[in-house]
């Protein structure tokens, strides 16, 4: 692309965060100062829209920026705007609350919101449990029990064992209680390093105890929580795209559900991450944008991302998630 049509198409893209509505050719030719006709801005403009970097609406003679148009906007400028980018962020404003606690998520995540406009959500790693307190094994039918393992915090963790089909309930308790007084008030971390002596009729029960002593040495990784804190759903009520109350309520049902925050976050890279429209796996989220990061809480990792409109300001954003990520971690990273 070169720079006559960057300078354009940068300009569109300007115009229609600012405001949701086709950009006209006269409109590109009064914002910029290239010596050129408003004529020569509408070829250029049409050549955009062949590369597929414009589209232009059925009931108009302007055009609007694509997914492909704003894709390419963040790989051109995101980088140069973070670069040495660095603002403070006043915990103090969000109350007494210490940080770390519900209440400071809370108020965190409404300041992401009104400081962006957007929907914010923050998740919060909780502190997993360190040592097993109970073990059960739950018969479900011949060949199949479920090991049931709960924390000194009450997490808990499932899992579905295969065991001999001719095993009966006496043996079968038999095993719970031996492995339980193996395990119980241990350490999950120290889990791994317990060896049983098996002897007399145990040694049959070698396969099914060595099962599920792996499987409790990896409980300390599995049944760790998170917390998620979202706020400024209603702040879509005021985007001009949003106004079909069908498609709104979808999208802010959507927001309000953990389950759905906890899915779209996952498999993101831990630096500064932008998905933009159908790069969203779920439709819902089709027409909208995520700009996310993370932060460090001790040996855990925290996120914090912003939902907002196909045309939300980009950079803007990412300097704030960037510069609240990275005072995040200096009040959290060492507990």
């Amino acid at each position: 692309m070169n720079e006559r049509k960057r300078a354009i198409l940068d300009a569109i893209i300007h115009a229609y965060m600012t405001s949701p509505t086709p950009v006209g050719s006269r409109t590109v030719s009064k914002d910029l100062d290239l010596g050129i006709s408003s004529a020569t801005v509408r070829n250029e403009m049409s050549d955009l829209e062949e590369a597929g970097y414009l589209v232009k609406p059925h009931t108009s003679a302007g055009r609007i920026p694509s997914q492909r148009a704003f894709r390419d906007y963040v790989d051109t400028y995101l980088q140069v705007a973070l670069e040495n980018h660095r603002s403070f962020v006043d915990f103090s404003e969000f109350g007494d609350h210490p940080p770390g606690s519900s209440g400071f998520y809370l108020e965190a995540t409404n300041y992401l919101a009104q400081t962006t406009g957007n929907i914010a959500y923050i998740l919060a790693p909780t502190k997993g449990d360190r040592v097993l307190r109970y073990l059960d094994l739950i018969p479900l039918e011949p060949g199949l029990v479920l090991l049931l393992i709960v924390g000194d915090r009450g997490n808990v963790s499932k899992e579905l064992v295969r065991v001999p089909t001719d095993l009966d309930v006496g043996e079968l308790d038999f095993i719970r209680r031996k492995v339980s007084d193996a395990l119980l008030g241990v350490n999950f971390e120290a889990v791994a390093g317990i060896k049983m002596k098996l002897v007399g009729n145990m040694i049959r029960y070698q396969p099914l105890i060595v099962a599920l002593l792996k499987f409790a040495s990896t409980v300390a990784t599995r049944i760790q929580e998170v917390d998620v804190f979202t706020g400024g759903i209603t702040n879509f009520l005021e985007l001009e795209e949003y106004q079909d109350l069908i498609s709104l309520k979808s999208l802010m049902d959507y927001a309000s559900e953990k389950e759905n925050i906890l899915r779209i976050s996952e498999d993101l890279p831990e630096e500064l991450s932008v998905r933009i429209g159908t790069e969203n796996g779920d439709e819902v989220l089709h027409g909208a944008s995520m700009v996310s990061g993370t932060y460090r809480v001790g040996n855990a990792t925290g996120r914090v991302g912003i939902l907002g409109p196909l045309r939300m300001d980009y950079l803007s954003v990412a300097k704030v998630v960037q510069s609240f990520t990275q005072e995040l971690t200096g009040q959290l990273g060492m507990q």
